[in-house]
């Protein structure tokens, strides 16, 4: 594989450097307008003590925060992108992060560590296959995950003129204590304070010129909107989307 990809600088004008988004802005700014769209819905649930419209989305914009000092803790060796496009209607990849290893797509989830009672327990966080239960309800963390990455690598790969393997990463921030009764399949679920160690112990595939190259590309939204606007093959957000041949995925180490 070449460490030499196509310098596209020349050919788009124009284009927004991803590498300037900071991480949860897009979340926090889409909570914002939601606030001003829906005013006294927000007002009158923040008066009853009830989940307010925008929660989800400062939610979102927390964990894309706390998940951003974690990956901070890798390195020169490894560039890390945030709120990469998808399109209007898909949400924005959380994290790219584009290292020695390849490249990655980070998925991240806030939850609380302790449950709301009389007597406080801590919440559970358990695997099986495609399904996360938090707290017993299913979350469809894998599926989201690994259609983005499918998404990433579809759009880094057109870019590049040669395949660029990406692979999905699902992390819980908030509970640390995981259980896996079965693992997902070309998805990787880990708590927070183990993602960077668990991104150094997967094998080296690129060189330094190479990480740079594909980071040149990553960068660019101009070529991640345009995928959004073209692309038109139903999938979406929480779909798995179709089964990637075994030469467009790299299985989980270990």
């Amino acid at each position: 594989m070449s460490d030499r990809l196509p310098d596209l600088a020349a050919a788009r004008l124009g284009w927004m450097d991803l590498s300037t988004n900071r991480p949860g802005a897009v979340a926090q700014s889409a909570a914002r307008a939601l606030v001003r769209a829906r005013p006294v819905p927000t007002l009158l649930a923040r008066l009853c003590s009830r989940t307010t419209p925008d929660a989800g989305l400062r939610e979102a914009a927390e964990a894309e925060r706390r998940t951003a000092i974690t990956l901070d803790r890798l390195g020169a060796a490894w560039r890390v992108l945030h709120s990469v496009p998808l399109g209007p209607d898909r949400p924005p990849i959380s994290h790219l992060v584009i290292g020695p290893a390849g490249v990655f797509t980070v998925l991240p989830s806030l939850h609380r560590v302790w449950r709301r009672q009389l007597n406080p327990e801590r919440v559970t966080v358990r695997v099986l296959g495609e399904d996360v239960l938090v707290d017993g309800i299913a979350k469809p963390y894998v599926p989201q995950a690994r259609t983005q990455a499918w998404q990433a690598a579809r759009v880094l790969s057109a870019a590049a003129g040669e395949p660029v393997h990406v692979r999905p990463l699902v992390v819980i921030v908030g509970p640390e204590d995981l259980t896996f009764h079965t693992a997902p399949d070309r998805v990787e679920v880990l708590g927070r304070r183990h993602l960077p160690r668990r991104l150094r112990e997967f094998p080296i595939r690129y060189s330094p010129d190479r990480v740079n190259a594909v980071h040149e590309i990553a960068r660019r939204a101009d070529l991640w909107v345009d995928f959004g606007e073209n692309e038109n093959d139903g999938v979406g957000p929480g779909e798995p989307g179709p089964t990637p041949s075994r030469t467009a995925w790299v299985r989980p180490a270990g």
